[in-house]
C-alpha cells in the first residue's frame, strides 16, 4: 500500500494533549495517534450511513418476499461482489 506523509502544525494546546495521550502508552508515536483517529472517523461515518440506510429500509414500504424477489436480491448481490473484486 502506498504510504502519504502528513505536516501538521499544532498550537501548542494540542501538542501537549498529543504527547500527554502518547505517554498514557496506547500510541507511541503521533502518527499512530492521527491514524487512530482517522479509523476511527471513517468507521464512524460508515456506522451512520449504515443507521440512515436501515432507518430508510424500515420507513420503507414493505415488499412481499418470494423465492423470486430472494432469487433476484442474490443475482445482484453476486453481481457487486464480481465488481469489487475487479477493482481490488
Amino acid at each position: 500500500m502506498r504510504q502519504t506523509t502528513l505536516n501538521v502544525p499544532l498550537p501548542e494546546e494540542l501538542e501537549t494533549y498529543l504527547k500527554v495521550r502518547m505517554s498514557e502508552g496506547k500510541y507511541k508515536t503521533a502518527s499512530d495517534y492521527v491514524l487512530a483517529l482517522i479509523r476511527e472517523d471513517r468507521e464512524r461515518r460508515a456506522r451512520a450511513t449504515f443507521d440512515r440506510l436501515l432507518l430508510e429500509g424500515l420507513d420503507s414500504e414493505p415488499e412481499l418476499v418470494t423465492p423470486e424477489y430472494l432469487a433476484e436480491l442474490r443475482r445482484q448481490a453476486q453481481k457487486r461482489i464480481e465488481r469489487r473484486r475487479k477493482r481490488a
